[in-house]
């Protein structure tokens, strides 16, 4: 009868001990599906937050740039991504490229981007250029290039002198623009 009682008490003890270690792995499952929903939400919004930027900054490249030799789209990126790198402009790509402040004496919202703030429609029309201006800003976006504008925050068309150039360092001319650090 012992004999008997012992085989009972030690079946149920072998028992409970898969039951623990079931109990273990569900836990350590539901852990790791918790752990794989958080990053798969957190990818997911990295990526949204990605291409929500590239189109910011392919955006600013078909409308300051695409009529500019390929060396001059280059730079308008790389001048919008170093002022998101920048502590004095928003770390935001498309915060960066919307950016508006009122202006006083011209009584109307500035930018540094003028497309911007032109009224004009500002949906790219020419394919091919949009397709470049497009390839252009992911490789700025997500390549370290090596560019000679890598210390430029500024830069402006040719055919204009406006005041702030004055105060800044020219690094180059590309096309038709003057970059400024």
């Amino acid at each position: 009868m012992l004999t008997v009682v012992s085989n009972i008490k030690t079946r149920i003890a072998d028992r409970w001990d898969d039951l623990g270690r079931i109990n273990q792995v569900l836990i350590a499952f539901s852990g790791f599906f918790v752990l794989a929903t958080m990053l798969s939400g957190y990818f997911f919004v990295k990526q949204a937050h990605d291409i929500r930027n590239l189109k910011c900054l392919a955006m600013n490249v078909y409308h300051e740039a695409r009529s500019e030799p390929e060396s001059g789209q280059y730079a308008v990126a790389v001048v919008t991504m170093n002022r998101v790198d920048s502590s004095r402009y928003p770390q935001d790509v498309c915060k960066v490229v919307y950016q508006k402040s009122w202006s006083e004496k011209l009584q109307r919202y500035i930018s540094a981007f003028s497309w911007t703030t032109d009224g004009k429609e500002n949906i790219p029309y020419e394919s091919d250029a949009w397709k470049k201006s497009f390839q252009v800003a992911s490789e700025v976006y997500y390549d370290d290039i090596p560019h000679k504008v890598k210390d430029a925050l500024f830069y402006h068309a040719d055919y204009v002198k406006p005041r702030w150039a004055r105060n800044k360092v020219k690094i180059t001319k590309i096309g038709r623009h003057i970059f400024y650090k």
